[in-house]
């Protein structure tokens, strides 16, 4: 309507079909389960690392160096672990995945099913689709820089930072982190106050901690933001764009 004077007449909101399993918790594992599949310790906290895809990659691996020393050397104060979740397109090679985990406090597995050959070669299976919301079910907190992982971790109610900043690289206003906060989708999320912005790694430290502590705290806010951005929160969002789509068979 705002930018292309589309008539609102013509527009019909049926929520986000692909959340229809975020607001069910369809394929929920129990937190041992899901521990024993990641190789994680249920009694530690699980920091859930989103890559943002391109816009991240730059960044993502110093982040999580960070993170790890801050968690071996006590600045994240309660025992905690890391679980890195590579963007789809973008995953990791399996030596990239088999060296992340090796690392003490780093864990990580592919996110989607590759099949044949060429670069697109991912799609999301059952298993994929339940992993990842597992993932989001049992994080204790929720980190990514641009991902609609700023959306869904509120969906599953998770304290969510976004660390904007470069990690120990020296880049020009272009390729910096600070400016994905400039643009327009990300503005109009910001503007919730739904998720917290780390602009130093000292800074981010900081905010893992204090989410630990008071998970509940922005709660109203992650609600609001998830209303907005889905309107719809009872899983029923691909019935409501089935049934348009035979209302307008039938009326055709």
């Amino acid at each position: 309507i705002k930018l292309a004077g589309y008539p609102a007449k013509n527009i019909v909101v049926t929520g986000v079909p692909q959340y229809d399993p975020y607001f069910k918790h369809q394929g929920v594992l129990s937190r041992v389960e899901f521990c024993e599949r990641i190789g994680a310790d249920p009694a530690k906290k699980i920091i859930l690392y989103a890559a943002s895809g391109k816009a991240s990659i730059l960044f993502d691996l110093d982040i999580v160096e960070g993170l790890t020393k801050a968690i071996e050397s006590g600045r994240i104060k309660q025992a905690s672990q890391i679980l890195v979740r590579p963007y789809p397109r973008y995953d990791f090679p399996p030596a990239k995945i088999e060296e992340l985990r090796r690392r003490a406090n780093v864990l990580t597995a592919s996110p989607v099913t590759h099949g044949g050959w060429k670069k697109d070669n991912w799609e999301f299976g059952d298993a994929d689709l339940g992993f990842l919301i597992s993932s989001l079910a049992h994080a204790d907190v929720v980190l990514t820089m641009t991902s609609t992982f700023l959306i869904e971790g509120t969906v599953f109610d998770k304290p969510v930072i976004s660390p904007i900043f470069n990690g120990q690289k020296k880049l020009n206003y272009w390729y910096r982190a600070e400016r994905f906060m400039e643009f327009d989708h990300l503005n109009d999320l910001k503007d919730f106050g739904a998720f917290a912005i780390a602009r130093s790694a000292e800074e981010l430290y900081d905010l893992v901690n204090e989410a630990l502590e008071n998970p509940k705290k922005h709660h109203d806010r992650r609600q609001a933001l998830v209303l907005r951005q889905a309107v719809y929160t009872d899983g029923r969002s691909a019935e409501r764009l089935g049934q348009f789509l035979l209302d307008q068979v039938a009326s055709a």
